[in-house]
């Protein structure tokens, strides 16, 4: 349950931010922000945050193994999925505890994978509390902070991008920080403002295919895909009609590609 004088003072503090921002006071502008979508994990900058902060995140996240990191450093990771697949967004402070946000408010915590999502996390250190909005609308809380300043890996969970790693497909279209508290109003303003932008295409440099057709097969041939032991890509451009009972694409003794698996299954 929620510790009812924390709910007043941040109440205290949602109105007196409001206040100032009602007085004429320019609106809050990030002191970071990405200048692009982001479609695999890198090493961002959230600037300098040592006090309260809030981070923004415009995202569609794909699930990635047993916890979805959406950024952390080698000490706290904000999680869309926490640690062991609990279905709800939370926050990670490594080698100490893995929190997930208690429903407050009414929007809800619970992960949402494969579509466009609008996450605020308000890391209020002034009464020791974060809360995290969902598309706009407050959903949950954690009575505990994080400390996420500076360089910060992005898509994963720590510097190294190799933990807690968002699943292929996962786009972050933007995300912004700032050195305050941001207030309701401008937080639901955010999430209605937010749209997808024009995610990058993956570039392939023409020098890493190791092997490749130079005229269409019309037959049955055997062709050379060259030395592939370790993770690979296959790229087949064809027309195909039905054969037996399975169609296959390519193959050797031991695993073949299937365009229709045995047996008919569509």
């Amino acid at each position: 349950m929620k510790n009812p004088l924390k709910e007043i003072a941040s109440t205290l503090l949602t109105v007196c931010a409001y206040l100032y921002s009602s007085s004429g006071a320019e609106a809050a502008e990030p002191i970071a922000s990405s200048d692009g979508a982001i479609i695999e994990p890198q090493i961002i900058d959230f600037g300098d945050l040592p006090g309260d902060s809030t981070y923004t995140f415009f995202l569609n996240g794909v699930k990635g193994g047993g916890s979805t990191a959406i950024a952390g450093n080698d000490a706290f990771a904000l999680k869309l999925d926490q640690w062991n697949n609990t279905g709800k967004i939370g926050f990670t402070e490594f080698g100490v505890v893995d929190y997930v946000f208690e429903p407050w408010g009414q929007g809800s915590p619970e992960t949402v994978f494969e579509e466009n999502l609008h996450l605020t996390f308000v890391n209020n250190k002034t009464v020791g509390e974060v809360l995290i909005y969902v598309d706009g609308e407050l959903a949950g809380y954690v009575d505990a902070n994080f400390d996420l300043s500076g360089e910060s890996g992005i898509m994963a969970a720590r510097m190294s991008l190799e933990t807690d790693v968002m699943g292929e497909g996962s786009v972050i279209y933007s995300w912004a920080s700032y050195d305050q508290v941001l207030d309701e109003d401008t937080i639901r303003e955010l999430a209605d403002a937010a749209v997808p932008t024009e995610v990058p295409e993956i570039e392939v440099d023409p020098g890493e295919v190791i092997a490749s057709s130079f005229y269409a097969h019309l037959n049955p041939t055997l062709v050379d895909f060259g030395e592939l032991s370790e993770s690979t890509t296959y790229v087949f451009s064809f027309k195909a009609a039905k054969g037996g009972a399975s169609t296959a694409i390519a193959g050797n003794d031991s695993v073949a590609l299937k365009l229709d698996q045995w047996n008919e299954q569509g």
